[in-house]
């Protein structure tokens, strides 16, 4: 019994959203700067374009900001949540009612990482869906990245949006957010099978020497 409640224990930490600790290694590879973004009225100078690397738990993940506003530098580290896209409790979020807006985020992400992509272009559509809540093509159309917030309008709710995952630092606005693509959910099973064979073979092991003991 205390063998079972174990391993009930390890699996429901596999499933929990823990804090997890990050840090920005890079700010985009090769490195893509923009002498000027303007976003709601806020105007940055020199601004560095994603995908960005983040090292979350010890791994290299590359990761698009979402967040214009908050300042995230490279060596930064800090403990932050990390939500689900697609999530019904989006409460550790920076935005806990734009469960629209971070799946569009998930389609600019799956596009910005491609070979070859317009990485200026989704990077600021990325920055101006979530400034302005974009939902619907009645938006206030932004010079220069209008069709990839038509593209993300019309694609959020056709892509698998399982592994994209939402980065939010645990004190809110101190690190700006982000959003990355998680490991394959099957390893994460796959991890689960290792601690049910490993506990196994540890409560055989036990019982082997219990036997040779009473022996």
């Amino acid at each position: 019994m205390k063998l079972f409640t174990t391993f009930l224990i390890a699996a429901a930490a596999l499933s929990a959203a823990p804090i997890t600790q990050v840090k920005l290694v890079n700010a985009g590879t090769p490195l893509d700067v923009v002498n000027k973004v303007t976003i709601d009225g806020t105007t940055k100078w020199n601004v560095d374009i994603g995908p960005y690397t983040l090292q979350m738990n010890g791994q290299n993940m590359a990761a698009m900001c979402i967040d214009f506003f908050d300042e995230s530098n490279v060596g930064d580290t800090w403990s932050a949540y990390v939500t689900q896209v697609g999530s019904s409790n989006l409460s550790n979020t920076y935005h806990p009612t734009d469960g629209q807006e971070y799946e569009e985020e998930a389609y600019i992400y799956s596009q910005i990482i491609a070979p070859g992509a317009d990485r200026t272009g989704l990077q600021e559509a990325a920055w101006d869906i979530m400034a302005y809540g974009i939902t619907n093509s009645s938006y206030k159309y932004l010079i220069g990245d209008n069709s990839y917030i038509d593209a993300a309008l019309s694609n959020y709710n056709k892509i698998n949006l399982s592994g994209y995952e939402i980065v939010s630092d645990t004190v809110a606005g101190c690190e700006q957010e982000f959003l990355v693509a998680a490991p394959e959910p099957g390893s994460l099973m796959l991890l689960g099978a290792g601690l049910l064979v490993a506990f196994g073979v540890a409560g055989a092991q036990r019982r082997r020497r219990t036997a040779l003991a009473v022996n």
